[in-house]
């Protein structure tokens, strides 16, 4: 059988974790602009404050090594209120450039066009900052510029190579979170490729059902058609009633016990006009049960076990019973026979049948470990079968 692999994901760097809020994530990608970034916007802001923050504090300290007469407190005030100034000017005019401007014009995709309008935004947010910042501090900073021309071109340096630093950095954390967005997007992919394949490969298990017992129904019919064309026509009714069900029961993936069940039933029946009234059988289900989900065709082979290798060959037949029982930990289906028994040298059902082994790799695709089967011999004075399927159930 053939099953579909999924190609090896791309090799994507330091991918995402959770963290507490997302603000790993935020604090990740605060240097870029693009529509995937992960988190809401004003995590971005609040990145931002932390970020100016920690470079006042930085340049706070260097300020205070470089002059004696400056005070901590007075220092660090006018950094931080400068930073942030400069920092939320930047962020503010990043933002309406990068998420309403920029997308507008499809021609804007290399990353050097990119650059350059960061560095240009970037510089005029840092005009526009520490404008602001010298305002509120009782200055005036064009003045400032006006009469130091060598101060303004140093702080016009700083800027351009702040600016530069920037722009590479946005570049490559732009880069990092489109292949995140990517490998996201192909791991996506690869389980919507693998829940197909799984798909395929159950309605590949649910052909398998064995196809014997149809011929020999067939063979009786035309035997009986001469001699009891009566019972003729009630096995075929029977035949054609149980063979409707299974083609519907093939088409699904999902069915209820309760459905289930009743094609048991039109087998069974149709089995025992087969026999000659050699088989009986009893389904002990509660009717609450009856609604709970299940797969299709998961019972049918091990009744067939049950009657082929276990009924068919006692010469005086024998019964069939299927109980299904819940308690608040598993539910359990029971389907026992009193026939020749699992040891009896006509016998093949020791987990390596067809039967048993679609059954099991069918339970282990759908349920995973909550589900099992088990094939044992009732204890002494009992002969026969009892095949055991339990589920887990999630409460």
């Amino acid at each position: 059988m053939m099953t579909a692999t999924a190609p090896n994901p791309p090799t994507v760097p330091d991918a995402l974790r959770p963290s507490l809020f997302g603000f790993r994530q935020v604090l990740r990608h605060w240097w870029t602009f693009e529509a995937q970034r992960p988190g809401a916007q004003w995590m971005y802001w609040v990145a931002t404050f932390l970020y100016n923050s920690l470079f006042a504090v930085v340049l706070t300290m260097v300020f205070v090594s470089l002059d004696p007469k400056a005070t901590w407190l007075k220092t660090f005030r006018e950094t931080l209120l400068v930073s942030n100034c400069i920092g939320f000017s930047i962020h503010l005019m990043m933002e309406a450039t990068f998420a309403r401007i920029v997308p507008r014009f499809p021609s804007i995709k290399h990353s050097w066009q990119r650059g350059a309008i960061a560095t240009t935004v970037a510089l005029l947010g840092i005009y526009l900052g520490y404008t602001i910042a010298f305002g509120l501090l009782g200055r005036n900073f064009t003045a400032l510029i006006a009469n130091y021309p060598r101060f303004a071109f140093g702080m016009l340096v700083i800027g351009l190579l702040g600016c530069i630093f920037w722009m590479l950095v946005m570049d490559g954390q732009t880069r990092r979170i489109r292949a995140e967005a990517d490998a996201a997007q192909y791991a996506v992919e690869r389980e919507r490729l693998a829940t197909l394949a799984k798909s395929a490969e159950l309605r590949a298990l649910q052909a398998q059902i064995e196809p014997h017992f149809l011929f020999n129904t067939l063979a009786n019919v035309v035997a009986l058609i001469d001699y009891e064309p009566a019972t003729a026509k009630r096995m075929l009714d029977s035949f054609i009633t149980h063979l409707r069900q299974s083609l519907d029961a093939s088409r699904q993936t999902q069915a209820t016990l309760g459905s289930e069940l009743d094609l048991l039933t039109s087998y069974l029946q149709l089995i025992e006009i087969r026999m000659n009234h050699r088989l009986g059988f009893t389904i002990d289900c509660p009717s609450s049960l009856r609604e709970t989900s299940f797969a299709p065709l998961l019972l049918q082979p091990l009744v067939e076990n049950a009657v082929k290798y276990g009924l068919e060959p006692k010469i005086e037949g024998g019964t069939v019973v299927i109980r299904v029982r819940e308690d608040e930990h598993e539910l359990r289906i029971d389907i026992e026979d009193n026939g020749v028994g699992l040891h009896a040298k006509s016998t093949a059902r020791a987990g390596t049948g067809t039967g048993i082994a679609n059954v099991r790799e069918r339970l282990q695709s759908i349920y995973g470990d909550r589900a099992s089967l088990t094939v044992s011999a009732l204890a002494p004075p009992l002969t026969g079968t009892r095949s055991s399927i339990t589920i887990a159930t999630k409460k």
